[in-house]
């Protein structure tokens, strides 16, 4: 099986409801797998080269297949958010849903990238997908805090601030607060 490149990106789509899609592009061709998570429930589709080229702006010549995997990659990857839009068509729990993506051009004109029926995730796919999930959410904690320190004045700012915090702000010294007024945080 060929390497993927995955992605995890938050998208809204057209409603305003927030999703996490979950994306593995195959490195050597534009076919993909593709994860889509409510919070609630999961659904996965595989998107190959013969279905791609079948969607209309592929078919129609509108647009090549390298542009379109490049605008497709753009809007799963959540750069420029303001230029795509997502639709999610749910028509109950535990049901297949319609997912779209459409590419917003100048003078507001809409181009759909795309739309595939997902099934809901079950077994092992469900196992891998939530794995997955939590390996990102934790890396991305690690950049976060990494990011954090690096910027954060802590170091320099609060704790010379401390020592000169009046003593009726931390204790006065009296019974059961020995000292803690005096000798600063």
């Amino acid at each position: 099986m060929p390497p993927k490149e995955r992605t995890l990106t938050e998208i809204r789509d057209v409603d305003g409801a927030t999703y996490f899609l979950d994306t593995a592009w195959c490195t050597a061709s534009a076919s993909f797998d593709l994860f889509l998570t409510d919070g609630a429930e999961i659904w996965q589709t595989q998107v190959g080269e013969e279905e791609i080229e079948k969607f209309p702006t592929i078919e129609n010549e509108t647009i090549t297949m390298e542009g379109w995997v490049s605008e497709t990659k753009a809007a799963f990857n959540g750069e420029l958010p303001e230029r795509y839009e997502f639709l999610v068509h749910k028509t109950r729990r535990h049901a297949p849903v319609e997912f779209s993506w459409k590419m917003i051009a100048e003078a507001g004109l809409k181009f759909e990238l795309g739309s595939v029926r997902m099934v809901p995730c079950v077994g092992g796919s469900l196992g891998k997908t939530i794995d997955f999930f939590l390996r990102r959410c934790m890396a991305l904690q690690v950049v976060r805090s990494h990011i954090h320190q690096k910027l954060s004045p802590t170091k320099n700012f609060i704790l010379p601030f401390a020592r000169v915090v009046p003593s009726f702000l931390v204790g006065t010294g009296e019974k059961g607060n020995a000292g803690a007024g005096s000798r600063g945080v």
